[in-house]
């Protein structure tokens, strides 16, 4: 498995890598999926370093999703002028993570999926854009009660990052190579 094939799979195992160095853009293909600003420069943190608010909801929103889970690995970036805080765990062998302001607001819930889970449009429209990559990772993403759908993908010279809402239509389209 080569460090991109990891860092797709793991969004926060990919930003902690780029924060070392590994791999150029951090998130799988260079963003967070939230979308909210300017998100490059990211940076692991060890649990005693989120602050005890945007930890509390870290672990509540993860528990909600499997009881007992916590983060395993956590990380904060900036957007929009403010830190934003991450912490990560494998759920039922999928990744899981949840973005936080400082304050406990969440921002989103992002939850690993299989192709197989996007509903019939969203797929439609991920293979009409992405059908000359042949790497995907797909996202369920839940933020300010609405669900939508990150892909990523790459080729061997290029990486894509679209975002789709429940209808298949596409909110969000970046080349990231």
């Amino acid at each position: 498995m080569s460090m991109f094939d990891h860092s797709i799979r793991f969004p926060l195992a990919a930003a902690m890598l780029a924060a070392m160095g590994g791999v150029a853009g951090g998130h799988p293909t260079g963003a967070r999926a939230s979308g909210e600003g300017d998100e490059t420069q990211h940076r692991c943190l060890s649990v005693g370093e989120v602050p005890g608010p945007a930890l509390t909801s870290i672990e509540a929103a993860l528990a909600a999703h499997e009881s007992g889970a916590s983060a395993d690995a956590y990380l904060s970036f900036e957007s929009s002028g403010e830190t934003v805080y991450v912490g990560e765990t494998i759920i039922q062998g999928r990744t899981a993570a949840v973005e936080v302001r400082a304050s406990g607001e969440v921002r989103s819930v992002e939850l690993e999926i299989s192709e197989r889970e996007l509903p019939g449009q969203v797929k439609r429209m991920v293979d009409a854009e992405t059908g000359s990559y042949p790497r995907r990772a797909y996202w369920k993403k839940l933020s300010k009660g609405e669900v939508s759908y990150v892909v990523n993908a790459r080729s061997t010279a290029r990486a894509k990052r679209l975002e789709l809402d429940q209808r298949g239509r596409v909110l969000k389209s970046e080349l990231l190579d």
